[in-house]
């Protein structure tokens, strides 16, 4: 297991409320998955080429990872951007550019990133660079697309560009030849979702999946099981209710795995609003209600994991899996409605569950792993004023679970 991240770097919490609106489920008693409704179900078109290797998950703006390092995105005082690659044998971290005498702030530069309304999530297949942009439609705003680039940011090229009024899912799946998208093309009176596969030479396009829905009826990239896509819709429940919020807490939430190859999609999880949530991992689901954390299988059976008070649907946003742990990120809500960022390490084998101390005091990240260290991203604070501050090590797992001071972490802490 490698890694997942719900997170938007500088702003978990503002996440963490979206959740609470768009994320939060309840599991439906017994557990039971119904069919789709009739106005749900998808249509299938012809079969995609079977993907070649494993069929991995990505969620986060904050970057992606090679065996070797990780690269993030990094800002300039206007909000312009440029990459940043992440070295894990030398702790070195090093603009995406060859240019010894580069600034990184203007067009030349192969690592900048131009326009501040513009930036992209940076991912990789592990043969190169995929730069996904997501762009609300609007005025003077550029459609929604993907470039491609060699691994040292080289020859970069724009590979696929989505209609103008087509609304990306944040949630990318991705293989060796192909990325997997979730597109929602915005109409007067009605939406067209599209699971797409954008092959990552050609730039060639398989619809897998679509269907035309209803205002009140959305769709979610959730994650990768079983080398297949989830999609989970979220649609009314049984009822009239005069209340916003009461009718929102009774809208039903349905998990369907969808076959990459074909285009079959089956049901997977259902519950109802409100009392828990999805995670997902790189390669796997998990649940969380009422404490209890579980991994979904891909039969749709739960397995238990841990139990805690910790692990709270409402506030729990963030998943990060290695071989032998899970690290969860909550929202610790304390008096007066103040709250804090915990994380915690789960280990499944004994459902022991431990909370890393330096999140008391500094905004702890999971971006990614190294055998058993982590790559981790500090930062003093949860606002935007606070991002100049942050840093970047490579910590052993048990030093982030005991480690009190940043200063215990001055070997682990990456260099410019």
């Amino acid at each position: 297991m490698l890694q997942t991240n719900l997170s938007v770097r500088l702003l978990p919490t503002v996440l963490t409320a979206v959740l609470l609106l768009t994320g939060c489920a309840a599991r439906q008693p017994g557990g039971q998955t119904p069919a789709a409704s009739p106005a749900s179900q998808p249509t299938a078109t012809p079969a995609a080429p079977v993907p070649a290797s494993p069929l991995h998950y990505f969620n986060s703006a904050t970057g992606s990872q090679t065996a070797d390092g990780f690269y993030s995105m990094e800002y300039h005082e206007d909000w312009t951007g440029y990459i940043v690659y992440h070295d894990f044998a030398t702790l070195q971290s090093v603009p995406l550019c060859s240019r010894p005498d580069c600034e990184h702030h203007d067009a030349s530069c192969t690592a900048w990133i131009e326009n501040p309304t513009d930036i992209p999530d940076v991912m990789n297949n592990g043969r190169q660079l995929l730069y996904c942009y997501n762009n609300f439609p609007g005025p003077d705003k550029k459609p929604s697309r993907i470039e491609t680039a060699n691994l040292d940011g080289s020859d970069r090229r724009e590979l696929y560009t989505f209609a103008a009024n087509d609304v990306l899912d944040t949630g990318v799946g991705i293989d060796e030849n192909a990325v997997y998208l979730l597109a929602r093309h915005v109409e007067e009176t009605s939406e067209t979702w599209r699971m797409l596969r954008i092959d990552t030479q050609d730039g060639n396009e398989t619809v897998l999946w679509q269907t035309r829905a209803k205002s009140d009826t959305s769709y979610y990239f959730s994650g990768c099981l079983d080398n297949q896509l989830v999609l989970k819709e979220i649609r009314p429940g049984d009822g009239v209710f005069d209340d916003p919020l009461e009718q929102l807490r009774h809208q039903v939430h349905t998990l369907y795995l969808l076959s990459p190859a074909g285009g079959d999609l089956q049901p997977l999880y259902s519950w109802q609003q409100d009392t828990g949530l999805e995670l997902p991992a790189r390669d796997e689901l998990f649940y969380v209600s009422d404490g209890q954390l579980s991994q979904l299988t891909g039969s749709g059976g739960l397995t238990p994991v841990a139990q805690s008070p910790l692990l709270g649907q409402q506030y729990t946003f963030q998943l990060y899996a290695t071989d032998d742990a899970l690290w969860v990120s909550t929202t610790n809500v304390g008096p007066e409605a103040a709250s804090s960022v915990e994380v915690c390490r789960i280990a499944p084998a004994t459902g022991q569950v431990e909370t890393v101390p330096l999140s008391a005091s500094y905004a702890v990240t999971i971006h990614g792993n190294s055998g058993d260290k982590l790559f981790v991203e500090f930062m003093p604070g949860y606002s935007i004023s606070d991002a100049g501050d942050n840093f970047y090590a490579l910590v052993p797992e048990e030093l982030l679970c005991t480690a009190a001071t940043v200063e215990e972490l001055s070997g682990c802490r990456f260099r410019n």
